[in-house]
């Protein structure tokens, strides 16, 4: 009889350990699972790694100057800044109050310290070079000086925005555009001018002002 009671009671002492461990399991797999979403969720919520851009500056230059000279060994233009930041990714270099000479016919002996006769001088605010298309772009105060070598009175142009093929020696808006010589002021959109040739074109809206007291 005795025999009979342990018997039962180990196995419903047994029976009740079971049910236990299943709750207790069944616990265990939620706080799991439980951490795992928790885990999940920082992951998803987590800000990405910032990654550096790729079109970074490889080189910056003080009081930068280039010359480029012709097959005759003369002066075709000279370019300088105050400041030249270069840029690796698509090889173009922005430039800090950029200053362009032109003169085709000056020696390349006399030419880099007699500037006074560049028939073309070019200066500007901004600008930025594209090597590979020989593109160079002027912005902000854009300011053309032309020296005639005839007997004819020099003359400036105005702008806010230029483009310059240096190979070509095209420049090209389409911004307002104002001529200005001793007698006279002209205002106009957009323009080509041919700077080898010294040839102005001025496209559209051209109005004049003829000032005769300027010629007394």
């Amino acid at each position: 009889m005795k025999q009979r009671l342990t018997s039962t009671f180990i196995q419903t002492w047994l029976q009740t350990l079971l049910t236990y461990l299943k709750r207790y399991k069944l616990i265990l797999s939620l706080l799991v699972l439980c951490g795992v979403v928790v885990s999940l969720s920082r992951q998803e919520f987590s800000p990405a790694p910032t990654k550096l851009s790729s079109n970074f500056p490889d080189a910056i230059i003080h009081e930068f100057a280039s010359y480029r000279f012709n097959e005759q060994g003369q002066l075709e233009y000279r370019l300088s800044a105050n400041k030249l930041v270069h840029f690796n990714k698509d090889d173009h270099s922005s430039l800090s109050e950029p200053l362009l000479l032109i003169d085709e016919d000056i020696a390349k002996t006399e030419s880099i310290n007699h500037t006074e006769r560049t028939h073309w001088k070019i200066r500007a605010q901004q600008g930025e070079v594209y090597q590979k298309s020989h593109q160079l772009i002027l912005s902000t105060q854009v300011t053309l000086n032309a020296y005639p070598k005839t007997e004819a009175s020099p003359y400036q142009l105005e702008t806010n925005y230029l483009e310059i093929d240096t190979q070509s020696q095209i420049a090209k808006t389409q911004s307002k555009i104002a001529l200005l010589t001793t007698n006279s002021k002209t205002h106009a959109k957009g323009m080509t001018a041919n700077l080898k040739q010294r040839q102005v074109q001025l496209h559209q809206e051209v109005t004049s002002l003829y000032e005769a007291s300027l010629s007394e």
